[in-house]
């Protein structure tokens, strides 16, 4: 079999600034996929660098057998450093470690990995500075259980502004029905120790229903939740409720039947507190938090029930803000986009210009689609500037197919399915302290990833400039883009 032989431009960098949008690239470099590997996708930034994960990404499902990661200096997209993970020592000693996270933090790189034996799952550590030398070795420093009656899910966390700590912690298996989810969370030093453990029941009730959708997963990453540190100290736990039998009855055509909620943690006491985003004539979804510590600010995109009876479309983008004490709400704003504002945005992008056609469609859908978005955006980063706010966002949308190959004469088939994640455009919108929108821009651009839910986007501030690192297929020297 050939060597596979890809050409790859390592870093794509958009600077977004008010007026226009630049575009960088790094060198090209060419990888042998027998040899080397090639780019999987970006890890993060720090101070100086940013990091990318390359592997030999394997067309028959059977994982990566080698794992590299490149550190690149964020301002020339010059290689500075890299350390080869796995695969690539010569000894013939079947690896029992696979990849889990990388976590970059100004003056150290976590790498952690995952150990499976019968009934538990091990977490292990290894470090290194900032240019990928080594530090400390590889460590066990956590479990969780597994087992035919429910597995705990991990969860690893990490702040780069409330000092170098990783939070380390699980959310433990349902084993029973209408039971309230209980966590457990403990700090990793960078010697490896780990302090601080405590547990706290979570005000989310899983039922016989939502248990059987977690129940046969077996996999330590299925969280039933999602999870962030916030700058202020507290844990913040997101889920979507879904509503009882009895309260679906009263819904309204096109309201949904599930909608955001967010609950905080005082990661010292374990007292929690929560906040439900519902609100009349509107549906609310695919929303991101900032925390400070002056208080939260919630950021995501609606659809109004007056303007599309279904409740899909993608109207505006909306902003909430809570007192952090008590989450009370201080100010909430609904910002709509329109016809004018959206042919201005996708003026060089004539696959976001299609909404609105459609020979079948009502005068008030096209209405609709004219004035929204794409429904499948996702607010993939929130930046500060000053008092304003930046949504970094992208259209993600997952896919799989099944690939079936006959067995020979009366040996039936073998079937694999492969999972998939398109993602396309780097979208941009700036909202004033009112949550009005200031301005918006977008980058044409399309990759897709061998996994589903990939979250690329990468973003780093300096001066009035924001530089965006994200993956694509485009040709550099594409004229048509």
């Amino acid at each position: 079999m050939k060597n596979l032989l890809i050409t790859l431009s390592v870093l794509a960098c958009i600077k977004f600034h008010a007026q226009s949008i630049d575009l960088k690239w790094s060198d090209q470099f060419i990888y042998d996929n027998k040899l080397d590997g090639f780019f999987d996708y970006y890890i993060g930034t720090n101070g100086n660098n940013i990091y990318a994960r390359f592997s030999d990404l394997s067309m028959r499902g059977g994982g990566n057998n080698k794992i590299k990661i490149i550190a690149f200096d964020k301002t020339t997209m010059k290689k500075v450093g890299e350390t080869n993970l796995k695969g690539y020592s010569k000894s013939k000693k079947k690896d029992e470690y696979d990849y889990y996270q990388s976590i970059i933090l100004d003056d150290i790189i976590y790498v952690l990995w995952t150990k499976t034996e019968k009934k538990i799952v091990e977490l292990y550590a290894q470090s290194f500075d900032a240019k990928l030398k080594k530090l400390n070795p590889l460590k066990k420093i956590y479990e969780v259980n597994r087992s035919k009656e429910g597995t705990d899910n991990l969860i690893v966390l990490y702040n780069k502004d409330i000092d170098d700590k990783i939070f380390i912690g699980k959310e433990y298996a349902i084993t029973k029905d209408d039971e309230n989810l209980k966590i457990e969370y403990k700090f990793l030093n960078a010697d490896f120790s780990l302090v601080s453990s405590k547990q706290v029941t979570l005000p989310i009730l899983i039922t016989k229903r939502r248990r059987g959708l977690f129940r046969s997963a077996g996999s330590i990453n299925d969280l039933i939740a999602s999870y962030e540190l916030g700058n202020d100290g507290n844990l913040y736990v997101q889920e979507m409720v879904k509503v009882s039998d009895e309260e679906k009855k009263s819904l309204k055509k096109g309201e949904a039947s599930v909608y955001p909620h967010i609950m905080q943690v005082q990661l010292e006491t374990g007292r929690t507190q929560d906040f439900k985003l519902k609100f009349p004539k509107k549906n609310t979804f695919n929303f991101s938090s900032l925390v400070t510590k002056d208080g939260i600010k919630l950021y995501g995109f609606f659809s109004d029930l007056d303007k599309d009876e279904k409740g899909n479309d993608t109207h505006g983008t909306f902003f909430i803000s809570l007192d952090s004490k008590n989450l009370k709400t201080r100010d909430m704003k609904f910002s709509y986009f329109d016809k004018a504002f959206l042919d201005q945005l996708y003026a060089a992008d004539k696959e976001n210009q299609k909404k609105g056609r459609g020979l079948f469609k009502s005068k008030k859908a096209k209405a609709s689609d004219e004035e929204s978005i794409d429904d499948n955006y996702k607010i993939e980063k929130v930046m500060e500037d000053k008092n304003d706010i930046v949504l970094f966002c992208s259209i993600m949308k997952n896919w799989q197919r099944t690939v079936c190959t006959s067995n020979g004469r009366g040996g039936g088939q073998t079937c694999n399915t492969y999972y998939y994640c398109t993602k396309s455009n780097v979208t941009a919108f700036k909202l004033n302290p009112k949550g009005d929108i200031m301005w918006a821009k977008n980058l044409d651009r399309s990759i897709t990833y061998p996994r589903w839910n990939v979250y690329d986007l990468n973003v780093i501030k300096t001066d009035n400039n924001y530089y965006v690192t994200y993956g694509s297929a485009f040709q550099l020297n594409s004229k048509k883009k």
